[in-house]
């Protein structure tokens, strides 16, 4: 599964370092997960170059995907990943326990350049009712609300990935 920013993934399928890493993501993946809805042609737009990347990969918009309950992570676990020549550490973090957006902000701010990408759900205090998604490629990262939280447990789980060959001081705070 890859995920991927509707609005940037052809400006980073094009940028000179991570390009040709986002190409091979897309040609390894069994599905491509979008997120940042889009629609009607700008949809099957991406959707087209998408797959004259990766022929025959699976392209579909997250809110398909969340319904599904894809965010309902039930582990905690440190992982590698390999891509191409490239291998990947993860690190994910879980708290019960509604937190700040703006402290969660504030810690992904804070966050080392070798982190390649963050992702996941949170439960955001000021908003109990809805998961809230964090999503971050490079230094973007955004937080967004996402669907109710129905029966499902309110808590909040992030993933950071990095490069192997790079060995990231995760800062403390909220999640550190």
């Amino acid at each position: 599964l890859v995920i991927a920013d509707a609005n940037r993934i052809r400006q980073l399928s094009q940028d000179k370092f991570v390009g040709p890493l986002v190409t091979e993501q897309l040609r390894q993946a069994d599905q491509v997960l979008i997120t940042k809805l889009i629609d009607g042609s700008e949809w099957q737009s991406l959707r087209r170059w998408i797959q004259e990347q990766a022929a025959g990969v699976s392209v579909v918009q997250s809110s398909e995907f969340a319904s599904h309950g894809v965010f309902e992570i039930q582990e905690l676990n440190h992982s590698q990943v390999i891509v191409g020549d490239v291998v990947f550490d993860t690190k994910s973090f879980s708290a019960s326990n509604s937190l700040d957006p703006n402290d969660l902000n504030r810690w992904l701010v804070g966050l080392p350049p070798e982190i390649h990408r963050v992702k996941g759900i949170f439960y955001n205090a000021r908003d109990t009712k809805h998961r809230w998604v964090v999503q971050g490629v490079g230094r973007q990262t955004t937080l967004s609300r996402g669907e109710p939280w129905g029966e499902s447990p309110k808590q909040t789980e992030i993933v950071l990935i990095w490069p192997q060959s790079s060995t990231p001081r995760i800062p403390d705070g909220i999640l550190g």
